[in-house]
């Protein structure tokens, strides 16, 4: 038998390299840990504000999006591609996102809005015109598609959307200015 005479060296270069990556492993594993905990502490404020906002607003929200069945009985478009979420019910219509993409490859992002009583369609847009169109970059209801009580309206993000960088008051406010902008299509 042959015994490998281990140095001191190498007892003392193996334990601290030991140490090192015992450190670097803990270092790196409590970054994620926070990291984390920040994610799921802004989803918890985004859920706090708009739960207050839909409460003084006597609305609910469900993540559950419109079925897709539901969504042809209002349009008759032939669609390839089909996605929603996010339903927000008030006392006079119902907000649901949407993307779909329809059989000449035309993608629309958006919010369908389904009123309790048929809309006035202020400026008739042909489905081709209407998919031509830019989508804003802030939420408004300028470019829409009208059909009886249901109107499709092209936007990068949902009117209800909490922005963590405003703060309550701001958020409020511009809630409060996409739920009017939303009313207006009924009232008119």
């Amino acid at each position: 038998m042959v015994l490998i005479k281990v140095s001191q060296d190498f007892v003392l270069a193996f334990a601290g390299g030991v140490l090192f990556g015992y450190g670097v492993y803990r270092l790196f594993i409590s970054k994620i840990f926070a990291q984390k905990k920040l994610i799921d502490e802004k989803i918890e404020l985004e859920k706090l504000i708009l739960e207050e906002f839909l409460k003084e607003n006597e609305a609910n929200f469900t993540n559950e999006g419109i079925k897709e069945k539901e969504f042809k009985s209002l349009f008759n478009f032939k669609l390839s591609e089909f996605k929603s979420a996010n339903a927000f019910e008030f006392k006079k219509f119902k907000l649901y996102d949407v993307l779909f993409k329809d059989e000449k490859n035309r993608f629309f992002v958006g919010v369908l809005f389904i009123s309790q009583i048929p809309l006035q369609n202020d400026k008739m847009l042909s489905q081709d015109e209407f998919y031509s169109l830019k989508t804003p970059k802030k939420f408004s209801t300028a470019v829409k598609f009208i059909q009886g009580k249901a109107c499709l309206i092209k936007t990068r993000i949902n009117p209800f959307f909490i922005h963590l960088h405003l703060s309550l008051e701001q958020n409020k406010n511009a809630l409060m200015q996409n739920l009017a902008q939303l009313e207006k299509l009924i009232n008119t």
